[in-house]
């Protein structure tokens, strides 16, 4: 017996090793998948940000007629760091009641309701306070829902802002935001 020879269990383990040797070297041409889901793994991440960053408010400016709730000025305001596009204010009571009249379940929309860009940090006055004329009013509900495009994608998204007037004792209305 030849001392020099190694064992054939060692000389299996060798064949084996340079075998994974290959396997591993010609890996990356056989995983030709991953370079294109990593791209669309990016850009989802990076469209999912963009879509969160929109921040829109809901003000209420003031009344025109303190004694009617449905002549106070709401505006929306932009406060994210980039434009929103194609922003459309529908005005949708929920309930309001006077003394001999009830309404519930109505929106409204305005052609100043619509606006193509809304830069950040600017305001648009919305015609919610053209709704209703009234002084007998004695109960107001209402939502008002804001469809936009964040800048850069195609979707649209929706933000709803519930409201509700309290009528003081001096004879005033305040509006006061709801929970969403």
């Amino acid at each position: 017996m030849a001392r020099n020879k190694a064992p054939q269990d060692i000389q299996r383990r060798r064949e084996q090793g340079r075998r994974k040797r290959k396997l591993q070297a010609s890996a990356p041409t056989r995983r030709w998948w991953k370079l294109p889901l990593e791209t669309l793994g990016i850009l989802s991440a990076v469209a999912g940000v963009l879509t969160l960053i929109p921040r829109l408010s809901l003000e209420i400016s003031g009344s025109r007629q303190p004694t009617s709730p449905m002549q106070t000025v709401f505006s929306l305001a932009n406060d994210s760091l980039l434009p929103v596009h194609d922003v459309i204010v529908t005005c949708h009571l929920d309930k309001w009641e006077a003394k001999n009249m009830e309404m519930q379940g109505i929106g409204f929309q305005f052609p100043e309701s619509h606006a193509e860009v809304l830069s950040p940090s600017q305001r648009m006055s919305l015609p919610c306070d053209r709704i209703i004329e009234g002084r007998t009013t004695t109960t107001a509900k209402m939502t008002i829902k804001v469809t936009y495009r964040p800048d850069y994608v195609w979707w649209l998204r929706h933000i709803e802002f519930p409201v509700e007037a309290q009528h003081n004792a001096d004879g005033t209305w305040l509006w006061r935001r709801l929970p969403r």
